[in-house]
């Protein structure tokens, strides 16, 4: 059985809360969120709330490592991909379907508030690949559907990688290091040359390069009695990192997404996964919020596009760039994903998993 990390689940609710803030800037109040008399703009380089996803890819290649008994016995490639598939599909093919909805219903209602909201009629295909988790990986797709779900798209892309990686290097007698050492390497380029092709646009290069970091640190770690010096050095970039983006991001002249993929998320993933971490939130609590925490990702747009509605159809003024409505949000978001997990995610799978066996 897989170890559980307590310090991930605190990672991802924080990292999650991190994306609601960013998305509900992005959407309600573009031009930032007032906490009193102090204007928080999430766009700007002092917060760069863009590159918290590569956190959530860093966590997700350190335990796939593990939940594959670490890369080392024999596994069932079709049965590790349709448990992946179970755990991820049915959540990202019901918020799609309610986003088309909704945002029909929005445009029905007069006032998108901004949002560019296609005739899904004429992409029916669109739908469907987005349902799928096939959306984001061609490169140059337009329009999109389901804005948010680039993450899973990707996601599921660099858990094929990782089995045929292991698959390939058990064939070819070498160590899975090496290949994983490539598709590092294949990301950072995907990433700054931004093709829009099939598996090789920039969105996939943001995807590869922290989940396969996150699989070699997890191998890399696992051969290390002592972690003090590792630990110390994951502390510096953090701090080092937090610091410059505060006072001075002007000095951070290289790509910020690539330089969290590559040296910021490992060094979180390193700090979280430690046992100090696991005691702090080893609490229940933690553990109950981070489970929904993959639904309030996929489900937190449609709320934003209910709260427009509700808006629209009451006829409300909602002062939305300010910090209650912000914590609001938040709270209301956990609470929408919470229902969404209950009702839908978790039955969903358990049935799913079931009529597998």
């Amino acid at each position: 059985m897989r170890k559980r990390y307590g310090g991930f689940d605190f990672l991802r609710i924080l990292s999650c809360c991190g994306i609601l803030f960013l998305h509900f800037s992005n959407y309600t109040c573009p031009d930032g969120v007032y906490f009193g008399q102090i204007l928080i703009d999430p766009q700007s380089d002092r917060l760069n709330l863009n590159c918290i996803v590569e956190v959530f890819f860093a966590i997700s290649g350190f335990l796939m490592y593990e939940t594959i008994q670490k890369g080392n016995d024999d596994f069932d490639f079709a049965k590790v991909m349709r448990s992946r598939l179970i755990r991820i599909i049915p959540m990202l093919t019901i918020s799609t379907l309610l986003l088309v909805i909704l945002g029909r219903l929005l445009v029905l209602s007069g006032d998108t508030h901004g949002i560019d909201i296609y005739d899904f009629h004429y992409y029916l295909w669109l739908i469907l690949s987005s349902c799928l988790g096939i959306e984001y990986i061609w490169g140059g797709i337009s329009p999109l559907v389901n804005f948010e779900s680039w993450f899973v798209d990707i996601l599921l892309v660099c858990n094929v990688l990782y089995l045929i990686s292991i698959k390939l290097s058990k064939k070819l007698k070498i160590s899975n290091r090496y290949v994983l050492y490539i598709y590092v390497i294949w990301g950072i380029i995907c990433h700054l040359g931004n093709y829009e092709v099939p598996f090789c646009s920039f969105i996939c290069g943001r995807g590869y390069v922290p989940f396969f970091a996150g699989v070699l640190l997890a191998a890399w770690l696992e051969e290390k009695k002592d972690r003090r010096y590792i630990n110390i050095y994951a502390l510096s970039v953090v701090t080092t990192y937090g610091l410059y983006m505060l006072f001075w991001p002007d000095y951070i002249i290289y790509e910020k997404p690539l330089l969290v993929g590559v040296f910021v998320a490992p060094a979180l993933v390193i700090l979280f996964s430690t046992e100090t971490a696991g005691r702090w939130f080893s609490a229940e609590i933690w553990g109950k919020l981070s489970k929904v925490t993959y639904s309030v990702y996929l489900t937190h747009v449609s709320l934003i596009y209910i709260i427009f509605l509700m808006s629209n159809l009451l006829g409300i003024k909602i002062d939305f760039p300010h910090e209650i409505i912000l914590f609001t949000f938040i709270i209301l978001a956990f609470l929408f994903g919470g229902v969404m997990y209950l009702v839908a995610e978790k039955p969903i799978t358990s049935l799913l998993s079931k009529t597998e066996k």
